[in-house]
């Protein structure tokens, strides 16, 4: 609900979790009226949209990582090393 005595209008924030783990959260912020049920579907639906995007980056980043690691190991394993 709104807290006006320190400037907070009506605010909404959906949680983005995978599992046990938050990846962020979606907020609407400084409203003067209450969210509807259909404005707080289309922030539920946009948390779905962006967990999957948030879901890409991080299958991204840790293949990126798992690459450097396999170079950096074969690197410290190589017999050519001075």
């Amino acid at each position: 609900p709104a807290r006006m005595a320190v400037g907070l209008g009506e605010r909404a924030a959906v949680v983005i979790k995978q599992q046990d783990d938050v990846l962020g959260y979606i907020w609407s912020l400084a409203r003067t009226t209450p969210f509807s049920e259909q404005e707080l579907t289309v922030l539920k639906e946009g948390a779905s949209i962006a967990k999957k995007l948030l879901m890409t980056i991080a299958m991204h980043e840790r293949r990126i990582d798992a690459e450097l690691e396999r170079f950096f190991l074969e690197v410290l394993a190589s017999p050519n090393l001075s």
